[in-house]
């Protein structure tokens, strides 16, 4: 910073923190910016910054740090990422303070794919329900889909696709367990910006939704148990359009047994291949829910 202790505070210094903070809140580019309103203003050269400004400056940068945290941020002057001086009058407006808004638009940046406790929303988009019997592989396709600014906004403030399954009813057979077993035993896929997890035992990747390319990628898989089933196994494959406002999941249910050793019944009853999200949604940051269509066959 320009600045220093004595010294004015220059149009550069408020602009160098403004525009770390525009490109984490604001529209950004590429794995930056949440999409939301900037409140702070421009200024110009030669014109007197007044606290009024910094203030402004001190809520955008509020609304981005109890994004990313859930937590609320304080008014004392540590620099610890968790606290920031309120501007009250133009005396107030201190090197002090300059360095402490510095320091915490750095953190900001830093933390700009984290996302906090309560400033999430658990929302359904789409499921797919398959009731007949079958064998062989069974794929569920899925688009979701929105603008390229509204996808990159989801993930860059910590947006989650959600991928589970489960089925109901039909025969008691020992394939139905198995299936049933392994989906209780993987819990729920999640891609975020840079990785696919599981909530339970599962493979995942080290493939978010910017290293996606538009041809399919095995982002997500899980075998059966050991025993009679143990070939059957479970996949998921990930691209995005070209001009990146798709997400195309391709999930496939591969039933591969040929039988122990004289039969292989069908799979039967209800299987619901669940498509969901945690989309940025609090008081902070709230992005636009994308929408979803499917086939299953």
């Amino acid at each position: 910073m320009s600045a220093g202790q004595g010294q004015i505070i220059e149009k550069a210094d408020y602009d160098t923190i403004k525009a770390k903070v525009d490109l984490v809140l604001g529209t950004g580019s590429g794995q930056t910016g949440y999409g939301q309103t900037i409140t702070s203003p421009a200024v110009t050269a030669g014109a007197v910054i007044y606290a009024q400004q910094w203030l402004y400056l001190r809520n955008d940068m509020v609304k981005c740090r109890q994004h990313q945290t859930g937590a609320s941020v304080g008014t004392g002057s540590a620099t610890d990422g968790a606290n920031l001086l309120v501007p009250s009058s133009g005396a107030s407006i201190t090197e002090a303070l300059r360095n402490q808004f510095n320091l915490f638009s750095n953190t900001i940046t830093s933390d700009k794919f984290s996302i906090g406790a309560g400033q999430y929303s658990g929302e359904g988009l789409i499921t797919g329900t398959y009731s007949s019997a079958w064998n062989g592989t069974l794929t569920h396709t899925v688009t979701v889909s929105s603008t390229a600014d509204n996808m990159r906004y989801f993930f860059n403030a910590g947006g989650k696709i959600r991928v589970s399954a489960n089925r109901s009813g039909g025969t008691s057979s020992s394939k139905n367990t198995t299936w049933d077993t392994m989906f209780s035993q993987m819990g729920e896929f999640q891609m975020d910006y840079t990785q696919t997890t599981f909530t339970g035992a599962a493979t995942g990747s080290a493939i978010g939704w910017f290293d996606l390319t538009t041809s399919n990628q095995l982002v997500g898989q899980k075998s059966a148990p050991s025993g009679s089933y143990a070939e059957n196994r479970y996949y998921i494959y990930a691209r995005r359009d070209a001009g990146s406002t798709q997400l195309i999941l391709t999930i496939q249910f591969q039933d591969n047994d040929v039988g122990d050793p004289n039969f292989d019944e069908n799979v039967d009853g209800t299987l619901n291949s669940v498509i969901s999200q945690y989309r940025p949604s609090g008081a902070n940051v709230s992005v636009t829910a994308p929408t979803a269509s499917q086939s299953i066959s």
